[in-house]
C-alpha cells in the first residue's frame, strides 16, 4: 500500500519538472509539490540541481527529473514515518551530524579552506544546511527497518518459492544444453577413424 502510492508520485515528477522549467525564469520560489504534510520548494530542488551541475561535466534535464523524483520519494517516506509516529531525537541527529562532518574534514586533512571551497560555505553553515536533511534520512531508514521487520514469511511460502526456483534452474539447464547442442559441428558428429597403422 505504501509503495503503490509512491509510484503515483514518481510518475508525476517528470511532468512537474517539465512544467516548472517553462516558468523558472519568472519564479523566485514556490511550492512545487506536496506529499502529505511535507512540501517541496522550488528553491530546494534547484539548490540540488545547481550543486550537481557544478560537480558533473555532463548534466541533462533527465538529471533534474531524477533529482525531483528522489526528493518526492524522500518526502513520501518522511511523511509516512511521521504518520507511523516514528521519532528521531535531536541528540541522535547531532551525534550523526558531528560524525559525518568530522569524516568529511578528515578527507580534506582538516583543511577548513578546502572544505569551504568544495561546499561553497563554512562548516557551521553546512551543519545548518544538512541538519534537517540528515533527520529526514534517519526517519526514512527507521521506516524502512520497520517495514522490513514486519515482513513475515510462512513455511508454505518458502516451499512454494523453492519449488519455483527448482523449476527455473531446471529450465535454465535445459536451455543451456539445447544451446550447446545447436552449436555442435557436423564434423564432431562423424565417427572417428582408427588412425593406428596395422602391424
Amino acid at each position: 500500500m505504501i509503495f503503490s502510492k509512491m509510484n503515483h508520485y514518481i510518475l508525476l515528477c517528470c511532468l512537474l519538472s517539465q512544467s516548472i522549467l517553462f516558468s523558472q525564469n519568472k519564479t523566485i520560489d514556490k511550492i512545487i509539490a506536496k506529499v502529505g504534510g511535507e512540501v517541496i520548494l522550488y528553491s530546494d530542488w534547484q539548490e540540488q540541481v545547481s550543486f550537481l551541475k557544478n560537480k558533473q561535466n555532463a548534466f541533462s534535464e533527465d538529471n533534474s527529473c531524477s533529482i525531483l523524483e528522489n526528493i518526492l520519494i524522500q518526502k513520501f517516506m518522511v511523511n509516512r514515518a511521521k504518520v507511523d509516529s516514528i521519532e528521531i531525537k535531536d541528540e541522535e541527529v547531532e551525534q550523526q551530524l558531528n560524525a559525518r562532518i568530522e569524516q568529511i574534514l578528515a578527507y580534506f586533512n582538516n583543511d577548513y579552506k578546502k572544505f569551504e571551497e568544495y561546499y561553497g560555505q563554512t562548516v557551521s553553515e553546512t551543519r545548518d544546511r544538512f541538519k534537517e536533511d540528515l533527520k529526514n534520512q534517519l526517519l526514512t531508514e527507521r521506516l524502512q527497518n520497520k517495514v522490513i521487520g514486519e515482513i513475515r514469511i510462512t513455511p508454505e511460502e518458502t516451499d512454494a518459492f523453492l519449488l519455483e526456483y527448482q523449476k527455473l534452474v531446471f529450465l535454465i539447464l535445459m536451455l543451456k544444453w539445447n544451446y550447446q547442442k545447436s552449436f555442435i559441428s557436423p564434423e564432431s558428429m562423424k565417427p572417428k577413424r582408427n588412425l593406428q597403422k596395422k602391424n
